[in-house]
């Protein structure tokens, strides 16, 4: 079966190129390539990942803006590049809504506040009275400006009235490895590339940023159950492609993402890490959480005061 209509049976044979604007090793690149084989069986094609990282996956989207609109490029959106960036950047070379078609949402996250497990930080609270001890003195460090994790330290330490330096980094994963190597005080990140470093107790979480505890840490409490709800983030994920790609092929698209998030076995799995698939979030739906995000996200960046030229 063609992907196209009126294209040469041939073009189904063609690798689709799944491009993550994030670094190799984030949460994005891991859910890609996790996603990848599944939805490539689906597709009858291979899907072959590729990292773009830059300007908060700004670089990544401008690259899939600059490809042909024959689905066979499809972009990983996210909280930052298509909610925070437009809010964030003045000079912005791209309108998520008008340039992109949403295709399908993948999974809703929660980060988490991780420390080394050799620091004298055995709670948030331990760590908020440290910060309050040292202000600006601490490091925490996240992904690149503008993204969910960079923004989600802002909100916290606003919320508990505290002062640290936030250190963002080109990806999430040097900012990991900068925690490890003893640079940082603190990462902000999520629970499936934490996870191993959690589970040989290398490293210790202090709280889930997000609505609700993880089934797999479920002694580490919420900022909300320690009473900064106001500093809650859930940061989501979906799969989009160029405006002007045919209807039929971005209908075939979001069928195949829905079938591999629909098996019981990928749900249970990103379920036990905390994730949430997003199968409520077709084409449709998807645009119009994006623009209420965008209006959310906004709102955000304007009370915390940042702001990128």
């Amino acid at each position: 079966m063609s992907m196209f209509q009126g294209m040469p049976e041939a073009s189904a044979a063609r690798p689709v190129t799944w491009v993550v604007p994030f670094a190799p090793g984030g949460m994005s690149d891991l859910v890609a390539r996790a996603l990848a084989g599944p939805l490539g069986q689906r597709l009858g094609q291979p899907v072959v990942v590729e990292n773009h990282p830059g300007g908060a996956g700004a670089l990544g989207t401008e690259l899939v803006l600059r490809r042909p609109a024959d689905g066979h490029t499809l972009l990983n959106i996210s909280t930052g590049p298509m909610a925070v960036n437009p809010a964030l950047h003045r000079h912005l070379r791209y309108d998520p809504l008008r340039d992109l078609v949403p295709v399908h949402g993948l999974l809703q996250s929660s980060p988490l506040l991780a420390v080394d497990a050799a620091s004298p930080w055995h709670t948030l609270a331990d760590f908020l009275d440290a910060a309050r001890h040292r202000p600006g003195e601490l490091r925490v460090g996240s992904a690149a400006p503008g993204t969910s994790t960079c923004l989600a330290g802002v909100l916290l330490a606003r919320e508990s009235k505290t002062r640290w330096l936030q250190d963002p980094h080109p990806g999430a994963t040097s900012a990991l490895q900068d925690l490890l190597g003893g640079r940082l005080d603190a990462v902000v990140n999520y629970l499936l590339p934490l996870r191993p470093h959690l589970d040989s107790g290398r490293l210790r979480a202090l709280a889930v940023l997000g609505r609700r505890r993880l089934a797999l840490l479920p002694e580490v409490p919420t900022v909300a159950e320690v009473g900064l709800r106001g500093a809650e983030v859930a940061s989501w994920s979906g799969i989009a492609v160029r405006a002007g790609t045919p209807e039929k092929a971005v209908r075939r698209l979001g069928a195949a993402v829905h079938q591999v998030l629909s098996d019981p076995e990928v749900m249970s799995a990103f379920i036990a890490l905390g994730e949430i698939p997003l199968l409520e979030l077709t084409e449709a739906p998807l645009r119009a959480f994006i623009a209420a995000e965008q209006a959310r996200w906004g709102g955000i960046v304007r009370v915390a005061g940042v702001a990128v030229e």
